[in-house]
This record gives structure tokens, sequence and C-alpha cells, in this order.
């Protein structure tokens, strides 16, 4: 922030300073490559994603992904994307519901969501975080 706003002044907001920030958005798919991205994946997409390339990179799975795969259970949430806005420095943030309870972490966000830096839009811009019950599957 010290080095942007002398520079573009305060109206492109920084990348995450150790700041609060809140924001808001709700799960939801989006639009992708002509049908829709689910909103949730699972353990068992993973595996499934795995098998299809026979393991190799880049969808190989680590020995212990491989080695645990009868002890998971499939049906679990592993991540999800939502509309809420973030930018770089974000990674870690606890994504939480409306009751305030934490249901995940964010890690990343979809390759729609690039221009958010500069103009944010929700119909196909996602957060990508890691689910609660994938974590404690895991």
């Amino acid at each position: 922030a010290a080095a942007l706003f002398p520079v573009f002044g305060d109206g492109i907001p920084p990348d995450a300073t150790f700041t609060l920030r809140i924001t808001d958005g709700r799960v939801a798919r989006y639009p992708y490559n002509g049908t829709f991205a689910a909103p949730f994946t699972s353990y068992l997409g993973m595996y499934a994603r795995s098998d299809a390339f026979r393991g190799e990179e880049p969808w190989d799975l680590h020995r212990r992904w491989v080695q645990g795969r009868d002890r998971i259970d499939m049906a679990t949430f592993l991540n999800f994307v939502a509309t809420t806005d973030i930018t770089g420095g974000n990674s870690g943030s606890p994504m939480i519901d409306r009751f305030g309870r934490v249901v995940g972490v964010a890690f990343d966000g979809n390759m729609e969501s690039l221009p958010n830096d500069f103009v944010f839009r929700t119909t196909s811009a996602r957060t990508v975080g890691v689910h609660a019950a994938g974590i404690l599957e895991a």
C-alpha cells in the first residue's frame, strides 16, 4: 500500500496487507466450457480424475492418498467455490457461513477471477476454498 498509493492514489485497493477485510458472497456454480462448473468437489471426484489419467502427472496423487483411499469417505466435500471478492494475499483466510461457522479456508481464485483486481464480476469469478469437512476427512 505504501508503494501503490503514491503512484496510483487510493482508487486502487492494494493486495491484502494484514488488515481486516470482509467480503460476502454465496456458494454458486458458474459457466465453464459451455456447461456449468459445480460449486463443490469431493474426494470421489479427486480420485476419479486421477484414475481417468492413470495417475500420471499432473493428475498423480501422493502415495499417502493412494494408500489411504479405502479409508476416505468419497462423498465428503473437498473444495468449493464462492462469489466472494479476494485478492493476492488472501490465501489462508477463513470462509464463514451466515451463522459465523468456519466452513473452509480460501486458497485461490478461478481463472475468471483474475480481472477482479480491476472489475469485480460475480457471473463467473469465484474464490476457491478447501472445505472444512475435507480437511477433517484428510
